[in-house]
């Protein structure tokens, strides 16, 4: 990963800044990122600027006062960024500039104080570009510059974590990543001099990483963290949702090992949870299909019943004007549900199933397109009354 990203500045001049000599104009500077930075390339090899939502947060020091704007949203021209922002003009002997994106993090712009959220939004291969701190080495000049050139250093680490071992067919929701007593996110205090956190000022030792959509289970979980290196004897904790059930595995580092989250750079490495004894949320329940094959007007209905020991009551109208009625003994084992009816004959496929909350995905072990989605429902009477079986109709299951 690069870890310097170089900005040139053009400067213009316009306004007024204490405590120091103004001038009747002040300076309007145009900021050019020529590097990438903020979310990662397909190839996953360097990062690329967002097209909205990016803004840097810049330091004027002149002569000992210290002024600070937050930059316009970047505008982006191919693989370039460019900002505006505004200064006072003065007349000074010294001044020193300092930036960090993005200006989102500033907490105290006076003690420099920056914020890394633990709450961070998942993102498919990449990372939370809010949670991509950059801070600039300073420059100091003799007096207000028509071009500035800045030097950007990352000043987090980032991780790619894989998960392995979770059910075929399993999707992620939310993943946390704790490593008990160290700091993983929280507010510090910022070097520029050095390009480096110089204090932490309030800590917390876990990364909460939650999807907007369930992903698959085998996407590469990125997040940021403050630099941070597990030795021997440290342990970390991985903790995953899926489809309703939690999975978590606790890891620690074996003698000779260790795990360097380290400022800039990319670390990666996996979690194995084939090992992970999980029971899912309960499937006991009434419950109507709502979608199939991934469309909610797919033709017919369905309703299933569901007791504690899995037997399993389905109504179904499929081309038909009446309710079709299926009893059948159902077996749970390891995320799979599977079922003979009645009269003998298996079901269609066996299927992995999850459960959240009042939703239940179910999906044909031998085909991923085959998914049915059913809701929590309370039956109506008139399809509960039905125990008839029409010979030319076929079970949904």
């Amino acid at each position: 990963m690069r870890n310097l990203l170089l900005l040139f500045f053009a400067v213009t001049l316009l306004g007024c800044s204490a405590d120091v000599k103004p001038l009747n104009n002040s300076v309007k500077m145009t900021i050019t990122a020529e590097q990438t930075r903020t979310h990662l390339s397909e190839d996953a090899t360097h990062a690329l600027w967002n097209v909205s939502g990016e803004y840097l947060y810049v330091w004027q020091n002149a002569d000992g006062k210290s002024s600070h704007a937050t930059s316009s949203e970047a505008v982006v021209n191919g693989s370039k960024a460019v900002f505006e922002v505004s200064f006072n003009r003065v007349d000074a002997k010294t001044l020193t500039y300092d930036a960090l994106y993005p200006a989102s993090a500033v907490v105290d712009d006076e003690k420099h104080i920056i914020a890394l959220d633990n709450e961070q939004s998942g993102v498919v291969g990449s990372f939370d570009g809010d949670c991509d701190i950059l801070v600039a080495l300073p420059q100091t000049f003799n007096h207000q510059p028509s071009e500035l050139g800045l030097r950007f250093k990352r000043i987090v680490s980032i991780a790619k974590m894989t998960i392995n071992g979770l059910p075929q067919g399993a999707t992620i929701e939310c993943v946390t990543f704790s490593a008990p007593g160290k700091s993983l996110a929280g507010n510090f205090v910022v070097n520029h001099e050095l390009g480096e956190i110089s204090d932490v000022v309030t800590s917390d030792d876990s990364i909460v990483v939650t999807y907007a959509s369930p992903v698959s289970a085998n996407t590469p979980i990125y997040f940021t963290t403050l630099p941070v290196t597990l030795e021997q004897g440290d342990s970390f904790i991985v903790s995953v949702v899926s489809g309703g059930a939690t999975y978590e595995r606790e890891i620690t580092i074996p003698s000779g090992r260790s795990l360097s989250l380290t400022a800039g750079d990319l670390a990666t490495f996996s979690v194995d949870m084939s090992s992970v004894v999980v029971e899912p949320d309960s499937i006991a329940g009434s419950w109507k299909l709502v979608e199939w094959r991934g469309t909610s007007d797919f033709g017919f209905e369905v309703y299933m019943r569901i007791d504690d020991a899995n037997n399993v009551d389905l109504w179904q109208r499929i081309d038909t004007s009446y309710w079709c009625y299926y009893n059948s003994e159902s077996t749970v084992n390891n995320g799979i549900i599977s079922g003979l009816y009645s009269d003998g004959v298996s079901w269609g496929a066996s299927y992995y199933y999850t459960v959240s909350g009042n939703t239940m995905r179910w999906t044909d072990t031998l085909d991923d397109n085959d998914v049915s989605l059913y809701e929590r429902t309370i039956i109506p009477d008139d399809v509960v009354v039905t125990r008839s079986i029409a010979s030319e109709s076929i079970p949904f299951l």
